[in-house]
């Protein structure tokens, strides 16, 4: 069957060949027709409706939604369909960057891939555009290959988790030059990931243009933070911590000292949003004042939101003072009847804004904080704006302890007297319960 396929002539060709170049001949032919194959294929495919009728725009639209979009598998499978779209996507800057950052809740490159060339590859081709990266510490060092050093400049936003690193080494990430980085987000485990024995040079100059960090570590990221700062969130726990009871159990590390937190506020004084979450240190000589330390000034501050153990979100708040204008919210594990916990034990109403109207919530079992209290202030324009949250994990009451018919249930007088110190009961507009005890 096999020798009807091969002409007379062509056997002719082979004649008085030993049969080593008898194969290198037929070898050249066999390439010859698996090329002209793949031209016919490519040929076929390109006169396909979808690539012969829709504009490459659109083409380029399908490809960036049904590809990065959900995951970096399936942007890569998309290439392997055809030579058209594989040509069309290489081509395709814009395409790489969203595979380089992944939409909120897909996996990060490193989880996926395995190659440390696609990553490379995806780098290469986003050329001229800025890259938004989210990256696993396991690819750290192809970000120091030659191929990739040429467009770290080009780099703007980096999310970086290194909790699951296989070789937990991080150093590769302190020999990088990122003078375009303006938003960086580190998360990492402080107690086994492997770090330079000198970190004492890290400073601002790092990272020059670096506006907004978010880092679970309290340590080295601390030393990025300069003057162009804007937005600064250390939260010292994995992401599973919800409440300050679950913060005290799975924080890492915390704060060495208040007055050392205040030098790195000290150095960015436009600051805009603080966020402090399961970060402060344990009482004792770490809130010791430091004469040559002074409060920051933070006159820009526009959000402040700190969330801890009670008794270190009163002391924090007697050492620190946010404008009146700023919004604050404050999270903690204080009994719903007992709210004001966290106040200061003097001056309790200079840690907060002027509030003219509150808005009770209570009891809601499906949420993480089922007692808030939020206070608003009449703007300048005359319209009413949140200027404080307090927020309270308190579930005790949602136990099924006591009576049945009082079970899950909630003392609204209790309640107010919670907040009493900080609002007169004449300022409540609104209340909001599922299930009060009148």
């Amino acid at each position: 069957m096999f020798d009807d396929c091969i002409s007379s002539q062509e056997r002719a060709c082979l004649g008085g060949l030993s049969p080593a170049e008898a194969q290198v001949d037929e070898n050249e032919e066999i390439n010859n027709l698996h090329e002209r194959t793949c031209g016919l294929r490519r040929l076929y495919n390109s006169a396909a409706s979808i690539n012969a009728k829709l504009p490459v725009e659109i083409l380029v639209e399908i490809f960036r939604l049904a590809g990065p979009s959900f995951g970096p598998k399936e942007a890569i499978r998309l290439t392997h369909v055809c030579h058209a779209w594989r040509t069309l996507i290489h081509g395709t800057p814009v395409y790489w960057i969203d595979f380089l950052f992944p939409p909120p809740g897909h996996f990060l490159i490193g989880d996926t891939m395995k190659s440390a060339s696609v990553v490379l590859g995806a780098i290469t081709r986003s050329a001229p555009m800025r890259i938004k990266m989210g990256l696993y510490g396991d690819f750290l060092p192809a970000l120091r290959h030659p191929a990739a050093e040429a467009h770290l400049h080009r780099i703007t936003i980096l999310h970086l988790d290194c909790r699951t690193m296989d070789d937990r080494d991080m150093r590769p990430f302190f020999d990088l030059s990122l003078p375009s980085l303006e938003s960086l987000v580190v998360r990492m485990n402080c107690f086994i990931a492997i770090r330079p024995k000198n970190i004492s040079a890290e400073s601002p100059a790092r990272f020059p243009r670096l506006r907004s960090l978010k880092t679970t570590c309290t340590s080295f990221p601390l030393a990025w933070v300069g003057a162009p700062l804007r937005v600064l969130e250390i939260w010292a726990v994995e992401e599973e911590a919800a409440t300050p009871r679950e913060v005290c159990h799975l924080r890492c590390c915390f704060l060495r000292s208040i007055p050392e937190l205040f030098k790195v506020l000290g150095r960015c004084p436009d600051l805009e949003q603080l966020r402090l979450s399961g970060c402060l240190p344990c009482r004792g000589p770490k809130w010791d004042r430091d004469p040559a330390v002074p409060t920051p000034r933070l006159d820009r501050l526009a959000k402040f939101e700190i969330n801890d153990d009670t008794e270190l979100t009163r002391l924090f708040l007697e050492y620190f003072s946010p404008p009146r204008e700023t919004f604050i919210a404050i999270c903690t594990d204080s009994s719903y009847d007992a709210l004001s916990e966290f106040l200061p034990a003097k001056d309790t109403l200079l840690a907060l804004p002027l509030i003219q109207q509150v808005v009770c919530s209570a009891c809601r079992p499906e949420e993480v904080y089922p007692h808030t209290v939020y206070g608003f202030a009449e703007a300048a324009d005359g319209m009413y704006r949140a200027r404080l949250a307090v927020l309270s994990s308190d579930k005790s009451v949602l136990h099924p302890w006591g009576r049945r018919e009082v079970r899950d249930t909630i003392d609204l007088l209790r309640f107010f007297r919670g907040f009493a110190p900080i609002f007169s009961p004449a300022a409540v507009v609104g209340l909001d319960g599922s299930q009060i005890n009148l």
